[in-house]
C-alpha cells in the first residue's frame, strides 16, 4: 500500500511520512531497481554465452578439423609421391618441366629436397643447350627463394663452375668462383674442392682474389674447425708466395713486403719461409741421391707351411 506525503509515518514517530522515512524509503527503492538491473544485465549475458556455445556446437570439432587438417597433409604428400615417382623416371626436358611446375608453386615446394631435384636434373644433362637449362632453373631458385638456394648453394656453385669449364666460359666460371668464395663458409668442403679444380685453370690473380674474399669469411666461422682454418690460412700464404717468386727474380725470405702479405693468411715464421723458398725454386744447390730417401727393397717372405708349387708339362 502506497503512503501518503501527509500521512503520519509508519515508524510510529509522530511525524508526517515526508518529514520522516520518505527519503530513506526513496534511497532503498532506487537501490533495488539498480540491483535488479545489475542481475537482469548478468542474465542477459549469460544467455549469449550460451547461445554462443550452442552455435560454436553446430560447427566442426577440434577432432574432426584435425582430421582435415591430416587428411589434407595425406593429400599433399600423396601427390608429391606421385611427382617424384614421374621425376625419377623422366628424361632431362621432361624432368626439368616438372621442376618449373614445382618452382611455380611454392606450397608444392615445401615437399621436394632443394638438392634431390637439381642433382636429378644434372645427372641427366648431356648437352650445351641442357646445361643452360640448368642454370636458368638454378637463377630462379636464387631469385624466387633464396633460403632455399643458400642451403644448397656449394652444391649449385660447383656445378655450374664445373659446367662453365666443360664448355669454354672461363670468365663465367671466374664470376661463380668469386660468389662462391664470398660464401666459402657455407660448404667449405665444397669451396676447398672447387679451389683445387680452378687452380688448374685461373691465373694467380683470380686464386688470391678467392683466397682474400674468402678468408674474410672463414677465419672467424663458427662452422669450421680450427685445423680447417688454419689449412685455409696456410693455402692462402703459399698462393701469396707463389705470386711473389713470380714478380721476383731473387727472392728474399725476410723481404717486407712478402712477410705483410703472408700476415694476412699466417703468423709468418721467417726459417720456414726460407726454407719453403728454396724449395719450391730449386736453389738449394743440393744434389739428390737415391740414398738420401733410405729407400730399400724388402725381400718377399714366403709364408711357413706354404710348399712351392709344382708345374707339371703334360706330354
Amino acid at each position: 500500500m502506497k503512503i501518503g506525503r501527509n500521512a503520519p509515518c509508519p515508524c510510529g514517530s509522530g511525524k508526517k511520512y515526508k518529514k520522516c522515512c520518505l527519503g530513506i524509503d526513496e534511497k532503498r527503492a532506487d537501490e533495488e531497481i539498480q540491483q535488479n538491473a545489475r542481475e537482469q544485465e548478468i542474465i542477459d549475458t549469460e544467455e549469449s554465452v550460451l547461445n554462443d556455445n550452442a552455435v560454436r556446437e553446430i560447427g566442426p570439432s577440434e577432432d574432426t578439423a584435425d582430421v582435415k587438417d591430416e587428411e589434407r597433409e595425406e593429400i599433399s604428400e600423396s601427390e608429391s609421391d606421385l611427382i617424384w615417382a614421374e621425376f625419377e623416371g623422366s628424361d632431362f626436358d621432361q624432368k626439368a618441366a616438372i621442376i618449373e611446375k614445382i618452382l611455380g608453386d611454392p606450397d608444392l615446394f615445401e615437399e621436394f629436397d632443394c638438392f634431390e631435384l637439381f642433382n636429378g636434373l644434372h645427372d641427366v644433362c648431356q648437352h650445351l643447350d641442357d646445361r643452360q637449362v640448368f642454370k636458368k632453373l638454378t637463377h630462379w631458385l636464387k631469385q624466387e627463394y633464396p633460403d632455399r638456394y643458400i642451403n644448397t648453394m656449394g652444391y649449385l656453385l660447383q656445378t655450374l663452375i664445373q659446367d662453365a669449364l666443360i664448355d669454354d666460359i672461363e670468365t663465367e666460371a671466374g664470376r661463380l668462383f668469386l660468389e662462391f668464395a664470398d660464401h666459402a663458409d657455407a660448404d667449405i668442403d665444397i669451396f676447398n674442392s672447387t679451389l683445387d679444380q680452378m687452380a688448374s685453370y685461373a691465373d694467380l690473380d683470380l686464386m688470391l682474389s678467392a683466397m682474400h674474399r674468402g678468408w674474410d669469411k672463414v677465419k672467424d666461422s663458427p662452422k669450421i674447425v680450427p685445423w680447417g682454418v688454419s689449412e685455409f690460412g696456410n693455402l692462402g700464404a703459399k698462393y701469396e708466395i707463389f705470386k711473389y717468386i713470380s714478380k721476383v727474380s731473387d727472392p728474399v725470405p725476410t723481404d717486407p713486403n712478402l712477410l705483410k702479405k703472408l700476415e694476412k693468411f699466417i703468423d709468418p715464421d721467417v726459417e720456414m719461409v726460407k726454407t719453403y723458398l728454396t724449395h719450391i725454386t730449386g736453389s738449394s744447390g743440393k744434389q739428390w741421391k737415391l740414398e738420401d730417401f733410405n729407400y730399400q727393397i724388402k725381400p718377399k717372405r714366403r709364408k711357413k707351411g706354404r710348399s712351392k708349387p709344382k708345374y707339371r708339362v703334360d706330354a
